[in-house]
């Protein structure tokens, strides 16, 4: 019987409790008993959703590529730098950064905006990828890594923040769900390196 009265419980939206963006779970007149899930008090126009949703998506379909991309040219990498031997610190900086990063940006979006946080992560991230691309040996290839991590973590974690701050929580799923989509750019971003590789090497 639990779970008949489980299965037969309605979903309905309210616009008789002070906002329109509350939902309302009935368990039915056996219990009588109602559930209410608040979302955010301002919506956003589906035109700037989608705006907001396809930069988020490339921010993060960005930082995607980047790890994986450098993981798969490391061999090159360390052949131009004279040093193989040390080349696996150069990824090793990165995640080790970004991890950190992650656990970071998440609370200090809260305390500041998203949008201060997500550009502070872009400015590092980009500075660091720029000193990356005229480093002359392993170590400073390393370091400059390690720094670009501080804001690669940011990225990710800001962007999918800011998807289910603006939308809808009865559509946030869906949106979740096309993010998360884009761990296939780790594969597409091998395939892009060997071919770069074997175009200029």
């Amino acid at each position: 019987m639990a779970d008949s009265r489980t299965a037969n419980a309605n979903v309905v939206m309210s616009r008789d409790l002070g906002s329109t963006n509350t939902i309302v779970v009935d368990g039915g007149s056996e219990n009588g008993k109602t559930h209410q899930f608040n979302e955010q008090t301002n919506y956003v126009p589906k035109r700037a959703i989608i705006t907001i949703f396809l930069a988020c998506a490339s921010v993060d379909l960005l930082a995607l590529m980047d790890q994986t991309m450098l993981a798969t040219s490391l061999y090159i990498i360390g052949n131009a730098l004279g040093s193989t031997a040390q080349v696996s610190w150069i990824a090793s900086g990165y995640f080790i950064t970004s991890t950190v990063g992650q656990l970071m940006y998440g609370r200090l979006s809260d305390i500041w905006s998203r949008k201060i946080i997500l550009l502070m992560g872009l400015a590092i991230f980009f500075i660091g990828s720029l000193a990356s691309s005229l480093a002359q040996s392993v170590l400073q290839l390393t370091i400059f890594r390690a720094f670009t991590g501080i804001g690669g973590g940011g990225l990710m974690t800001v962007a999918q923040l800011i998807v289910s701050d603006v939308v809808p929580l009865r559509e946030r799923g869906k949106y979740q769900g096309i993010l998360v989509s884009h761990f296939e750019s780790m594969v597409e971003g091998q395939w892009l390196t060997r071919f770069a590789t074997r175009a200029l090497w």
